[in-house]
């Protein structure tokens, strides 16, 4: 087996297993069908813009297998255990190699 398949094996059997680093999480690309997908959640990001301008988001970071969010952009919300978040406008997708994204979230408030 080539390293490329045991990075893609490590990915689906360890890393974003929900018995072991993920959870599922339901992602909906603006204008889709929501669908669900697993993730790494990491929650209680401070988002330095929001912060700047006197806003008051709470912001996460939420890692996907690229193949499962392909071109994420503003407008599209991932529901995380009841609460809603949709991509932060400022900061979006902070890191990409290929296999994986991570993208900045900031929660939705209800009005």
């Amino acid at each position: 087996m080539a390293l490329v398949d045991d990075i893609a094996d490590d990915l689906t059997e360890v890393f974003f297993d929900t018995t072991e680093w993920a959870e599922a999480v339901t992602y909906t690309a603006k204008g889709a069908a929501g669908v669900s997908i697993n993730a790494v959640v990491s929650k209680g990001l401070p988002l330095q813009e929001a912060y700047e301008r006197g806003e008051n988001f709470a912001g996460a970071e939420i890692t996907v297998k690229a193949s499962d969010v392909t071109n994420p952009q503003w407008g599209d919300t991932f529901t995380i255990g009841g609460e809603t978040w949709e991509l932060d406008p400022a900061e979006g997708v902070t890191h990409e190699d290929g296999y994986t994204l991570t993208i900045t979230l900031r929660r939705v408030e209800s009005a």
